[in-house]
């Protein structure tokens, strides 16, 4: 059976300059702890399999939350080399950096195993360097990056198998000796990696026939581009084009299944319903422009905040629970509020303003209570 594979012949050589670091984001309020060299140990390798025993000297460096932090994640390292990841609360960190040419087959390997394995719980805004400026990805798929690293690596490693071969590395025959650790980790990897960007495609795929059906044509371009996006990523990561990508499926309208056919035929039909997309973007936009133009119109300075929590979909409430709705409502109205009920904890809590004219004074009011509603006299 055909399998993904994990490293491109059209890749760059291994990189020249050995420096990786993972980053913090807020490293201000991190305690650093700066680690004596750790170097590899062979006979300790063979008897625990433990990464840090491989053969190569790298620094480790923690960046530790401090005790008490509330907004702290204990550990996050990454590998991706020209990259950085943004995430919320701030992380802590770990840097492996290279002291010799072993040691940085040995960072490498220990930090793609350390993201792949650590960061399946984390929601990561991943802002890739290109030559030609920053590309921003809204939504960036954690198989997405675990693939281009675990290919990087493995391409990587072959490459230093070959050399360590032809006595080109230092200490080549441990590096010999280690290289089936390597390649049992990626044949741990590779499966689960595989399965988890079939599962993704089919999901893709489905969503993008039922928006189809109801001639959503906005979410159907949305959803072409994003199954295209995973055959660009797993072509670019020398996947073959007749790699069978989708399972058998009766009630999938696309009864294509390898990767090749499915790049055109998505092609195809994002040519034929863009156009489409565009003119239903045109409608959408005439449509918010009729229904709000007489609010934005009227509606001005603070108290604009409230038709933006109306238009999200709030109920944004007068003194005495009074209902807002109309424009002139929100013109007139001396003080505006949105409720907010936790049914889990049963509580409730009030959030609104006072206003002068079309600006709020006073400052925020705030009131909470117990209940299942947020009562009349809280609306004061």
């Amino acid at each position: 059976m055909n399998r993904i594979r994990f490293f491109s012949i059209s890749c760059l050589a291994v990189f020249v300059a050995p420096w990786l670091h993972a980053q913090s984001f807020s490293e201000t309020v991190l305690k650093t702890e700066k680690h004596a060299p750790v170097c590899g140990d062979m006979k300790a390798f063979h008897e625990r399999s433990t990464v840090a025993n491989l053969p190569g000297c790298v620094e480790v460096e923690n960046r530790a939350c401090p005790e008490g932090a509330s907004k702290c994640i204990n550990f996050y390292p990454y590998v991706l080399a020209k990259s950085k990841i943004e995430l919320e609360p701030a992380p802590a960190s770990i840097s492996i950096t290279p002291i010799d040419d072993l040691g940085y087959y040995k960072a490498r390997f220990w930090l793609t195993s350390l993201i792949i394995s650590r960061s399946t719980s984390f929601k990561e805004k991943l802002i890739l360097d290109r030559s030609n400026g920053a590309d921003t990805f809204d939504e960036i798929w954690e198989w997405r990056e675990h693939l281009k690293a675990l290919g990087q690596l493995q391409k990587e490693i072959n490459e230093a198998l070959e050399s360590a071969k032809a006595g080109k590395l230092p200490n080549s025959q441990g590096f010999i000796d280690t290289f089936p650790a390597y390649n049992a980790w990626f044949e741990t990897w590779g499966p689960q990696l595989e399965s988890k960007v079939k599962s993704k495609f089919l999901e893709t795929i489905k969503v993008l026939d039922e928006t189809s059906r109801k001639k959503n044509y906005i979410g159907a371009v949305s959803e072409a581009r994003r199954a295209l996006n995973i055959i660009r990523v797993l072509t670019d990561n020398g996947t073959a084009d007749d790699y069978q990508i989708l399972y058998e499926d009766r009630d999938l309208t696309i009864q294509t299944r390898t990767i090749g056919p499915l790049r055109t035929q998505l092609t195809s039909f994002l040519a034929d319903i863009e156009p489409k997309a565009e003119a239903q973007k045109h409608q959408k936009q005439e449509r918010e422009q009729n229904k709000w133009g007489p609010y934005l119109a009227v509606i001005k300075g603070d108290r604009l905040q409230y038709l933006n929590s109306y238009r999200e979909g709030w109920t944004v409430f007068g003194p005495e629970r009074s209902i807002i709705q109309k424009p002139q409502d929100f013109v007139q109205a001396r003080a505006m509020y949105t409720c907010y009920v936790d049914e889990k904890t049963l509580t409730w809590s009030v959030r609104g303003g006072h206003f002068e004219g079309d600006r709020q004074i006073g400052g925020d009011y705030v009131a909470t209570g117990v209940g299942r509603e947020c009562p009349s006299s809280a609306f004061k």
